[in-house]
């Protein structure tokens, strides 16, 4: 077994710079490699055309929608304006034949 003197002797003389440069370099090569991926998918991001298309797709969609509302209230409104007429034609059709009984 090594004395006490013998270990802290054997602690001095270990080297304090790494045995070999290839690890730092492997560690900058990684780093240069999640560098290199992260810039390439910010680059590959969606284009200017590819924006504009989404927006035009969403303003004709909106678009869409609107005329079918519009057509949808307009015939809303024709069904009740019947209903309406109808009603008014069933209430003339009765007094007109509450005006035939009593003139009779």
């Amino acid at each position: 077994m090594k004395s006490r003197d013998q270990l802290e002797m054997s602690e001095r003389q270990l080297p304090l710079r790494p045995l070999s440069p290839k690890p730092t370099r492997s560690v900058y090569k990684k780093i240069a490699l999640v560098a290199a991926i992260a810039a390439f998918v910010v680059a590959c991001g969606t284009s200017q055309a590819e924006m504009e298309a989404k927006a035009k797709a969403t303003a004709d969609s909106l678009a869409a929608v609107a005329a079918a509302d519009s057509i949808r209230i307009a015939e809303e409104a024709a069904a009740a304006a019947a209903a309406a007429a109808a009603a008014a034609d069933s209430a003339a059709a009765v007094v007109d034949s509450a005006a035939a009984t009593i003139t009779q």
